[in-house]
């Protein structure tokens, strides 16, 4: 019993300076007496944690995750009924992608301990995941819905050399969806008479989802759902050949931040044959500056008329945040529009799909006073190409601008990029323009109202994240923590 209580001691004293090696002390002295199990087993679950913490700072986060994971996966044979080692070995597995077994390991733990609260947890994340909300808004927006149907009928006919354009029955027609999610639009592609239409999907619960609602619906033998990424499809080794019709919507609130472009440039590239059509065709950007308070704080540092944070001088530093842009539903958010919406670009992605920037400055009509805090977004997808006479059809185009009946679809509001100190301010009746820039999947806005003055740049310039911008404009919490 003292030689145990002796090499108990080590392995827990080793814990804050060598985790990994009171993890395996602890492991052989498991494996040497199964009685001590019940004794241990909080020491082993500390050890396994600190360990997971060190490999992935030594490794990097992939390959520290990965060691951790093979760690856990060894405990979890020394301890198999162990609903802290299910829960987080699933936990890991959802942060590296792996749902499927994570949704395993979950279940099991929630098998060995009914009410386990970090599984319930890990679960409620995963399921997040798996089905976030605006699946729900997208699936419920009819209108969207309804030109998604009409533009693949007609692209499958046309493709199938339907002059009627009704159900094609003619050549085969082959077809890939990009981001698949539930499986709608694989389901219109097969519906329309696409003779074969492959799904790809990322999310692998949600991979099996949409391959139980493509079952349920009777198109197993047409439909297949692959799970992964399009960028990694290969032909023949995952399509036997180029397909005919690529489908997608990898268009978020900002239009591009689920990477459209460089999807659809390597879809064209590697999986879609000459001549073969994509839907949508393109989208019809729109724009309007506003102000938003709620907003100011969370993208730059609020100064006071003598430029300083809360009493301290900055140096001139700019503090601006890095994401850019933030979602928000124009129709609840509160805010003031600062000039009137205007058109800025017109984008064909199949014809945007090098890397050389989309740019256009557009004059504004300030209907305002006050400080710019960002841009709002909204745009026209267009999932047709125009007619003869230049027009998009009204049946194949829809639009995600604020308070349109059913519109399953947020804002983007984009931050300025701009590097002076100090936002732009506009007027009624004075000159302003606005320049977007569209390039490699992302999207830039700056605002010229200066009236040819040159404003000073700033000394230095930092970008942080969200929240980090958030605590640092709140007063309130510098006087608490003051006082």
């Amino acid at each position: 019993v003292a030689v145990l209580q002796e090499k108990l001691s080590r392995a827990r004293d080793a814990l804050l300076r060598a985790p990994r090696e009171s993890l395996a002390a602890l492991l052989e002295l498991l494996f040497a007496h199964p009685e001590l199990q019940t004794v241990i087993e909080e020491d082993i679950l500390a050890a396994l944690t600190a360990s997971c913490r060190e490999l992935e700072a030594l490794r990097g986060a992939e390959g520290g995750l990965q060691a951790a994971l093979y760690l856990y996966s060894g405990v979890a044979k020394v301890l198999p009924r162990s609903a802290a080692v299910a829960s987080a070995q699933g936990a890991l597995l959802h942060r590296l992608g792996r749902h499927k077994e994570a949704l395993e390991r979950l279940q099991w733990a929630l098998a060995l301990d009914p009410g386990h609260a970090p599984a319930e947890e890990a679960l409620d994340s995963l399921r997040s995941f798996a089905a976030e909300r605006w699946h729900f808004r997208m699936l419920n927006d009819r209108l969207r819905n309804q030109c998604y149907a009409t533009a693949i009928q007609n692209a499958v006919a046309s493709l199938a050399g339907a002059s009627d354009g009704g159900t094609a029955s003619g050549q085969e027609v082959r077809a890939l969806d990009i981001g698949s999610g539930t499986g709608i639009l694989s389901i219109m592609a097969a519906r329309a008479g696409a003779t074969k239409v492959w799904g790809c999907e990322m999310n692998s619960l949600l991979a099996d989802l949409s391959r139980q609602i493509v079952d349920q619906h009777g198109l197993g033998d047409r439909v297949t759902v692959l799970h992964g990424h399009s960028t990694d499809l290969r032909v023949p080794r995952d399509l036997p050949e180029r397909v005919d019709l690529v489908v997608t919507e990898l268009v978020d609130s900002g239009l591009v931040g689920e990477h459209i472009l460089s999807v659809l440039r390597h879809a064209r590239d590697e999986l879609l044959r000459p001549g073969g059509l994509t839907v949508p065709y393109g989208a019809v950007l729109h724009a309007m500056p506003l102000a938003a308070p709620e907003l100011r704080g969370r993208q730059r540092l609020v100064l006071d008329t003598a430029g300083r944070l809360h009493g301290l001088a900055t140096g001139g530093l700019v503090v601006r945040v890095d994401e850019p842009y933030t979602c928000e539903c124009l129709s609840h958010f509160p805010h003031t529009p600062m000039a009137a919406p205007v058109r800025v670009l017109e984008v064909a992605f199949r014809d945007s799909l090098s890397s050389k920037p989309l740019a256009a400055t557009v004059p504004l009509q300030p209907t305002a006073c006050g400080v710019v805090d960002a841009v709002a977004v909204w745009f026209d997808l267009v999932l047709e190409p125009p007619g003869a006479d230049g027009t998009f059809n009204p049946r194949t185009t829809f639009s995600t601008r604020p308070a349109r009946g059913g519109n399953g679809w947020d804002q983007g509001l984009y931050h300025l990029v701009d590097v002076q100190s100090t936002p732009p301010e506009l007027s009624p009746g004075s000159p302003a323009t606005l320049r977007c820039e569209l390039c490699e999947d992302r999207i830039q806005f700056s605002i010229d109202a200066s009236h040819g003055e040159r404003r000073p740049s700033p000394a230095a310039q930092v970008r942080v994240g969200e929240m980090d911008l958030a605590l640092m404009n709140d007063v309130g919490r510098h006087c608490a923590f003051l006082s």
